[in-house]
C-alpha cells in the first residue's frame, strides 16, 4: 500500500490519465526470466510481475527497459508481454545506449520509473535534465545493498546512493524499514515520498495440490524452508546453527555463497546425516510446490527490505518466522500470523520454529492468517498504487 501525504490522484479509485489520454511510463529495470533456472533475484521478478500488471491497465501505457545481458531468449515468455513494450537493454552492446538515448528524446513518455540500484539507473538520473522527463526513483534496497560496481567502487557506493536520491523528483520504497534507512537529507519526503509494497501473482494464492517437490527430493514428514541467497545478509550462519536444536529437515532453496561454503565445512554433520539440504536454485514452480510442502518457512536475515520469498510463502499459507530486520515484519503480529525474532538469535529462532512443530492446529492456524494478510497484495492492487504516485507527479508543474 501506499503510505505518505495526500496526493490529488490517492484521493480517487485509479490514476489520473494526462489530459484524454493514459499516462505514458517508461519502467526500467531487471527483466526476469521466467521459467529459468538461475540467478535472477526478486527484485527482477517483482519488477517484471508490476511491469505486466500495468500493461493490464487502461490509465497507463508502459514500456519496460528491462536490462538483460544475456543472450536472447526464444519467443517462449512472448504471451506474457503482448500488452507491454519490452526493450531490451544491454551493458555489453553499445547500441543498446544509442537506443535508450533515441527512446528519452522520442517524447514518448510522460514520466520514468526506474526500479533498483542498477547503473541504467545511475545513467537516467544522469539524462533526466537533458530531456526534462519526471524520474521517479524506486528502490527495493539500500543502493549500497543493491548496486555492483566492484570492489574498487565501493568507498563511492554512499555517494552514488546521495546523487541517486538528490536526482530523482518522487521515491518510493518497498518498506518503512528501507524508508528508515534512507534518510539522507537531499532524499525525497512528504508528498513525494511513498511506500508500496511489492505484490504477488492472484494465482498464487490458490493451493495446486502438487508433489513435485517431494517426488525430487524425498523428505518424509515435516520440513522447514527457506528461500533466497545462501549469505550473510541472509543469515544463514545463524539459521545453520538453529537447524543444529530442530527435530526435522532444513531445506535451503537458492543460490549458495563462498561464505555458505565455508559454513558447510563446520556444519557437515548436518548436511552427512540429511539434516539440511541445499537443493541451489529451482524452477518457480518447484520452488511454489516446495512451499506447499513445507511447514514452516525462515528467514533470519541481517538486513532484507521486502523479501518476495516471504511475501510467496505467507501466500501459500505457510507460518514465517523471521528477524526484525526484514521489512515483511511490518506485517506480522507476533505469534498470531508469523513470529518475528531478534537479529542473529538462533535459539529464538529455533524455539519458535519448534512451537509451531509441535503444534500442528496451531501452524495451520497461523498459515491462514499469513495468507489472509497478504490477501491484498495482488499485483493488480500494487500495480494501481504506482499508477496514482504516476498521476500525481504528472500533475505537479
Amino acid at each position: 500500500m501506499i503510505r505518505g501525504a495526500r496526493s490529488p490522484a490517492s484521493a480517487g479509485t485509479g490514476a489520473i490519465p494526462v489530459g484524454n489520454r493514459a499516462i505514458r511510463v517508461l519502467l526500467a529495470g531487471r527483466l526476469y526470466r521466467y521459467h529459468e533456472v538461475g540467478p535472477g533475484g526478486g527484485v527482477a521478478k517483482a519488477v517484471s510481475d508490476l511491469a505486466q500488471a500495468l500493461g493490464r491497465r487502461t490509465d497507463v501505457a508502459v514500456t519496460f527497459l528491462g536490462v538483460d545481458d544475456r543472450a536472447r531468449r526464444s519467443l517462449e515468455d512472448a504471451s506474457r508481454w503482448a500488452r507491454v513494450g519490452l526493450v531490451r537493454f544491454s551493458y555489453r552492446n553499445p547500441i543498446d545506449y544509442a537506443r535508450l538515448f533515441t527512446l528519452l528524446r522520442s517524447g514518448r513518455f510522460d514520466v520514468v520509473n526506474a526500479h533498483g540500484a542498477t547503473v541504467l539507473t545511475l545513467l537516467l538520473c544522469l539524462l533526466k535534465q537533458l530531456f526534462r522527463l519526471p524520474l521517479i526513483y524506486s528502490a527495493h534496497g539500500a543502493v549500497t545493498d543493491e548496486i555492483s560496481l566492484g570492489a574498487s567502487y565501493r568507498p563511492f557506493k554512499r555517494s552514488i546512493e546521495r546523487f541517486i536520491l538528490r536526482q530523482c523528483d518522487a521515491l518510493t520504497v518497498v518498506s518503512q524499514l528501507l524508508r528508515t534507512r534512507l534518510k539522507w537529507p537531499d532524499a525525497p519526503e512528504g508528498e513525494r515520498a511513498w511506500v508500496i509494497h511489492n505484490g504477488i501473482d492472484s494465482g498464487y494464492f490458490q493451493p495446486t495440490g502438487s508433489q513435485r517437490f517431494r517426488s525430487a527430493y524425498p523428505l518424509a514428514g515435516d520440513f522447514i524452508v527457506f528461500v533466497g541467497n545462501a549469505s550473510y545478509l541472509k543469515g544463514i550462519d545463524v539459521l545453520l546453527q538453529a537447524a543444529e536444536r530442530l527435530p526435522c529437515p532444513l531445506v535451503i532453496i537458492g543460490p549458495s555463497s563462498d561464505f555458505h561454503g565455508r559454513l558447510r565445512a563446520r556444519h557437515r554433520g548436518l548436511y552427512e546425516r540429511g539434516r539440511v539440504l541445499a537443493t541451489g536454485p529451482l524452477p518457480d514452480d518447484l520452488v511454489a510446490s516446495a512451499y506447499e510442502s513445507s511447514s514452516v518457512f525462515v528467514l533470519p536475515s541481517r538486513q532484507d527490505s521486502f523479501p518476495m520469498a516471504a511475501l510467496e510463502a505467507m501466500a501459500k499459507g505457510v507460518p514465517p518466522v523471521i528477524s526484525e530486520a526484514v521489512g515483511i515484519r511490518e506485517l506480522i503480529r507476533d505469534g498470531d500470523n508469523g513470529y518475528v525474532v531478534p537479529v542473529e538469535d538462533a535459539e529464538r529462532l529455533a524455539d519458535r520454529v519448534s512451537i509451531l512443530l509441535r503444534d500442528r492446529q496451531l501452524r495451520l492456524q497461523m498459515g491462514e492468517r499469513a495468507r489472509a494478510t497478504v490477501a491484498g497484495l495482488t499485483w493488480e492492487v500494487v500495480a494501481g498504487r504506482y499508477a496514482e504516485v504516476y498521476a500525481h507527479v504528472t500533475a505537479q508543474p
